[in-house]
């Protein structure tokens, strides 16, 4: 499949560019099609069993795959988040109790780095890249109850006598 082909475009996961950091294309086409198999899992039998698990370890692998690629996004993201944080307090934090004449607590540094659009940006992206992190945690549950179920279906029908290359549910 070419990268440009329309069925590639439609199953990626792009994440647009924030700041320095660049736009993260993830790929989800293992993915999509272990979801567009799973009703298979359901009539699994001992012809459809190697096949299907092969498929939905493909989708787990790329899902745990993209985990990683997300999570270390999430790892630069916090780091430039505490980087800001760092600017903001020691280049514009003292100056801004001066002009208020506000007395420093949690609350006010909170409402200062609230009124930081980059902060503010950043933390709504970090958010976002959490809850994509989160998704693909899923669908790594989704492949492992799944395989977990028709492993319990094969041993079912192997261990109830019945010949499996007989088997018809």
């Amino acid at each position: 499949m070419s990268n440009n082909s329309p069925s590639k475009q439609q199953v990626d996961l792009v994440i647009p560019a924030y700041r320095s950091f660049p736009e993260m294309v993830v790929p989800r086409q293992k993915i999509t099609e272990g979801y567009r198999r799973l009703v298979e899992a359901r009539v699994v039998n001992a012809a459809t069993y190697t096949d299907l698990e092969f498929c939905f370890n493909e989708g787990y692998r790329e899902a745990r795959a993209n985990i990683r690629a997300v999570n270390y996004e999430i790892t630069k993201l916090e780091k430039h988040i505490a980087q800001l944080k760092s600017r903001l307090l020691i280049d514009e934090y003292v100056p801004f109790l001066k002009e208020t004449k506000l007395k420093d607590s949690n609350a006010t540094k909170d409402a200062f780095f609230q009124q930081n659009e980059d902060y503010v940006g950043s933390l709504d992206r970090l958010n976002f890249l959490q809850a994509v992190s989160q998704m693909f945690e899923d669908n790594v549950k989704v492949f492992e109850r799944t395989c977990a179920y028709m492993k319990k279906e094969i041993n079912l029908v192997l261990r109830s006598g019945v010949d499996p290359n007989k088997y018809i549910r």
